[in-house]
């Protein structure tokens, strides 16, 4: 065709006589191309699978089954596509330039390296895991385009042919030959040459590109492109100059926003004005959201703003949360958040030159934890002394509330004073009304019925004892507490004492099981922590070894406190030394570029990497490596003095000669005037 070619070499594997598989496949091929003539991958394959559809609609007796291959070219580039294994060689000066790969066991054998390409395996060559016709799904294989050039010879063949003959051998015999006629003649000559008795069916097509396709000279074309190219980036990088200015300014007034924010969340701080502060802090986390950045320094700068203004609005919500916390009597979880926020204020890194610890009123906080402390140990005392009023051991109470009235006292109280007093009237009544109603219940109670009452409640005691042997705890404390109940209204205080205790012991089993899986937890933070430190993952193992010591720190367990302060201990020094050993080894890079410029004579650069060099390891504190460069650069600097006096020398020299080549020019000058 005028821009387009096509070549269909085919096979037949079925047994029909009457019919050739082949000739359909390669007729339905030419036929599809010459509707749609492309070398698009997708219709090479488009034409194989209607070849595929005419062998399957067309099978009656025997299936059809059919080896292709189809190569097609628009004189330029070429294209194939090929199911089964008919082959294609393209040859090029002395040299086999492509060889297809077929779809059988013997190409798989040479693919896994089991045997040597071009051996005759005659039984895997023709045990074929795709081809035309078969049942379920098909896989054609479509070649990339290829790129012809003059005098390259395209060599189409069926098994029959190339089972026989070898690729060296097809090359040999193409030395000789001037024309595709030729060439064809002397591959069937050396094919028949090497039967005996019996000829397999073989096709051989023989393809020689005499003059490929050019196209015409773009060249101005490509020059006018190149120009208007020039021009669009030209205008493009103004655009984004212009684009990169305002946003460098955007960027300095948008921090100048933040610091001002900062300054303001500080100033509120200070005052004790923690909610305030917090507003400020997250107001300016806000405004760091809008920072942005391309370049690796901007972005890490962004990180540290936000990471450090986070850090402060963490602080200030663990002072109002601990604010809230003393409020409300919560004086346990006071202590602990007024603690976590004094340990981060310590580790927290200066931000825009403020320390968050020079804005702490450390006194207030150190104070409210000492208070939260005092206020705790009340609390106990005046659970405990409602627990023994609850008991009717009102003696034991009463000394209680005594205790705690006085500790009210000490840290100046009144309204607390003033409650534990009431407290204490409270329980003093009840104790004689207590003493009145179980004087007139004894009088009024026979006693068959108080043996009676005894014996039904120490058998739903035994109850209660069984229920809390098979676990079920809550309902064993309510069971409990009607026994207990009972005991008091029998006048059975120390029977009621006891069942107090057991109930004591049933909540400690509670609680100490949430206590266990609090603790399962927190090992299990610590097991994190270990796996992130032995991939080296300092941050993310800190992260765990914190959150193992928040909870280890709440159950009070002190071991486990400190395990979780070593790790992190650990933790911190390990990726303190990580950072140190980059920084020495990018400054390392510096002072080696100054060894290349220094081999390169190139004095002024080597000295300037080694002072840069200098400046960094001085900042780290590697005083040693300070000192090792201040050598290297002194003999740089000795090296360049000597260079420059040899040079001078040089020049010294040159004008001597000059002087002394002048007079004796004149001398002879004189000479002859006088003698004229």
């Amino acid at each position: 065709m005028d821009g387009f070619a096509c070549w269909v070499i085919a096979e037949s594997y079925d047994n029909e006589l009457e019919f050739s598989s082949a000739k359909l496949a390669v007729d339905t091929v030419i036929a599809q191309f010459a509707k749609k003539p492309s070398i698009s991958k997708r219709r090479l394959k488009s034409y194989v699978m209607e070849a595929h559809k005419q062998l399957k609609d067309q099978s009656a007796k025997f299936r059809l089954k059919s080896s292709i291959m189809v190569v097609a070219t628009n004189y330029k580039k070429m294209r194939y596509a090929h199911c089964g294994n008919c082959r294609l060689h393209i040859f090029r000066g002395n040299a086999i330039a492509h060889k297809s790969l077929d779809q059988s066991l013997y190409q798989e054998m040479i693919d896994e390296g089991k045997i040597p390409d071009d051996e005759h395996y005659t039984e895997e060559s023709r045990n074929l895991f795709n081809y035309l016709g078969k049942s379920g799904r098909l896989q054609v294989n479509v070649s990339k385009k290829m790129v012809l050039y003059d005098e390259d010879a395209l060599v189409l063949s069926t098994w029959g042919f190339w089972e026989k003959v070898s690729t060296l051998e097809m090359l040999d015999a193409l030395e000789d030959s001037l024309e595709p006629e030729d060439y064809l003649d002397t591959l069937q000559d050396l094919l028949l040459s090497k039967q005996d008795e019996h000829v397999n069916n073989f096709t051989i097509a023989t393809v020689f590109v005499k003059k490929t396709f050019q196209e015409k000279d773009n060249k101005k074309k490509i020059i006018m492109i190149v120009v208007i190219v020039s021009i669009v980036v030209l205008v493009i990088a103004i655009v984004v100059s212009i684009f990169l200015w305002r946003a460098a300014v955007n960027r300095s007034n948008l921090i100048g926003s933040i610091m001002e924010q900062e300054q303001r969340g500080n100033i509120h701080l200070q005052d004790r004005n923690f909610d305030r502060a917090l507003s400020e802090y997250e107001a300016a986390i806000d405004s760091s959201g809008n920072l942005r950045g391309i370049r690796r320094r901007l972005v890490r700068e962004n990180e540290e703003i936000r990471d450090n203004l986070a850090a402060r609005q963490r602080i200030a919500q663990l002072l109002t949360d601990g604010e809230s916390q003393f409020r409300n009597s919560n004086y346990q979880q006071a202590i602990f958040t007024f603690e976590r926020a004094l340990e981060e204020a310590g580790s927290s890194v200066v931000l825009f030159d403020t320390d968050i610890l020079d804005f702490l009123d450390i006194e207030h906080i150190n104070n409210r934890i000492a208070l939260s402390g005092d206020h705790e140990f009340i609390q106990s005392l005046v659970l405990t002394a409602d627990s023994q009023a609850a008991l009717m051991q009102f003696d034991l109470a009463i000394g209680n509330y005594l205790q705690a009235m006085m500790l009210a006292e000490n840290i100046g109280n009144v309204g607390l004073q003033r409650d534990i007093a009431l407290m204490i009237e409270r329980v003093r009544s009840q104790s004689l009304a207590e003493e009145a109603a179980q004087l007139t219940a004894q009088r009024e109670l026979s006693d068959r019925e108080r043996a009676d009452r005894i014996l039904e409640n120490e058998i739903a005691e035994l109850e209660a004892d069984r229920v809390l042997r098979t676990g079920n705890t809550e309902r064993a404390i309510e069971l409990f507490l009607a026994v207990q109940n009972t005991y008091i209204e029998l006048g059975e205080v120390s029977r009621a004492a006891a069942v107090e205790q057991k109930i004591a012991d049933a909540r400690d089993s509670i609680r100490q099981q949430e206590e266990d899986e609090q603790a399962a937890i927190a090992g299990g933070y610590l097991q994190l922590g270990d796996n992130y430190m032995i991939a080296n993952n300092f941050t993310r193992a800190l992260y765990n070894y914190r959150a193992a010591r928040d909870i280890f720190t709440l159950l009070r367990r002190t071991e486990d406190i400190t395990i979780s302060n070593e790790r992190i201990s650990l933790a911190t020094t390990r990726q303190t030394e990580s950072d140190m050993t980059a920084s020495i080894l990018n400054i390392m890079q510096i002072e080696a570029q100054g060894d290349e410029l220094l081999l390169a004579s190139n004095f002024s650069g080597a000295i300037e990497r080694y002072m840069q060099a200098q400046v960094l390891f001085r900042g780290i504190n590697q005083m040693d490596r300070v000192l090792l460069l201040e050598e290297k650069i002194r003999g740089v600097r000795e090296l360049a003095n000597a260079s420059t006096v040899a040079v001078y020398g040089e020049i010294e020299a040159i004008r001597t000669s000059d002087t002394h080549d002048n007079y004796t020019y004149s001398s002879e000058s004189n000479v002859n005037d006088d003698t004229d």
